[in-house]
């Protein structure tokens, strides 16, 4: 286990420590409370924040390629889509009511991340 703390003027603001093992990290307050607990998976990406509040848990999970693409927490919840060929994101969803679809100009040029002026439209979608 390996242990590190953030100062503030001199004085310890917060405390994490690294189990290797499980892949975790825990995050401390000055008095020693314990605040949330981070998770990793094997290749480093972090899939599940656990406050140790009310609060619920938010997870991450990534596709193949290493992009995110859902993460949630309680009832929130982002889907994004991928096209494969392209690697570009053509489709983003927020729950299950609301989505938004890319379409680009240039068919040809790869981006993991759809910048304004590529895009032919954006459309709003709702679902009732």
């Amino acid at each position: 286990m390996c242990a590190a703390a953030a100062q503030v003027n001199g004085e310890k603001v917060l405390r994490f420590e690294y189990d290797s093992s499980e892949h975790s990290e825990t995050v401390y307050d000055a008095a020693d409370n314990e605040l949330l607990q981070l998770h990793y998976d094997a290749a480093g990406r972090l899939t599940r924040v656990s406050p140790r509040t009310h609060l619920d848990a938010l997870n991450v999970t990534y596709d193949h390629q290493g992009r995110w693409t859902d993460w949630s927490r309680g009832d929130l919840t982002v889907r994004r889509v991928f096209d494969d060929p392209s690697g570009r994101l053509v489709e983003r969803r927020l729950g299950s009511r609301t989505g938004y679809l890319y379409v680009y100009k240039n068919t040809s040029k790869a981006s993991s991340c759809p910048v304004l002026p590529f895009f032919t439209s954006v459309v709003y979608r709702a679902r009732v």
